[in-house]
């Protein structure tokens, strides 16, 4: 079985969650796009090593890797991806892949989800943790991102990783969308 994505490590891909009554893992969705004010409640950064396709993302379980493929096409999501327009050295590359994989695990920020992002999203403010330290750090799914945007590329815009939100990253002028739809397995295997 053989991989053929058109993606590359550094791709970002934003997420409309269906909400499913039945399905607790759904029920954030909508008040996240409500609040957020924005389609896409939730972003995944995508990684390649060794010719497979990953993805990283902050869950209710903390920063998990999956692969891409069966992570990104069992569920019936629309997605857009998004890639950087600005160059990407191979060591970038190999930065993103290293500080992921060192990430993994860390809790998911609760917190900053359902009450920072929530009085930053109506007042501007920006009221919980500016912490860089990965030590004691905790992620929303954004925040993840953002955050390995601001220490492999240093980006002014990247620099407020803790404030972001889908729809801050959606709007991100060093990006371009390459994709926007569901994914079938079937065009990304053979």
């Amino acid at each position: 079985m053989i991989e053929k994505i058109p993606f590359r490590t550094g791709d970002i891909g934003l997420v409309h969650v269906k909400y499913k009554w039945y399905d607790y893992h759904t029920w954030l969705a909508p008040f996240i796009r409500l609040f957020d004010r924005v389609y896409y409640n939730h972003v995944f950064l995508i990684v390649e090593d060794n010719g497979i396709f990953y993805r990283f993302e902050a869950t209710e379980h903390g920063i998990e890797k999956n692969l891409f493929i069966e992570k990104t096409t069992r569920d019936d999501n629309k997605i857009s991806i998004i890639r950087p327009t600005f160059d990407i050295t191979d060591k970038q590359f190999d930065q993103i892949r290293s500080l992921s994989e060192k990430l993994k695990g860390t809790p998911y920020d609760w917190k900053g989800t359902l009450f920072d992002q929530l009085i930053y999203q109506e007042t501007g403010k920006w009221i919980g943790s500016t912490n860089e330290n990965v030590e004691n750090k905790r992620f929303y799914c954004s925040e993840f991102v953002m955050f390995v945007y601001h220490i492999v590329f240093g980006f002014p815009e990247f620099k407020q990783f803790y404030e972001s939100d889908p729809r801050y990253i959606m709007n991100l002028t060093r990006f371009i969308k390459i994709f926007t739809g569901k994914l079938e397995i079937s065009k990304y295997l053979s």
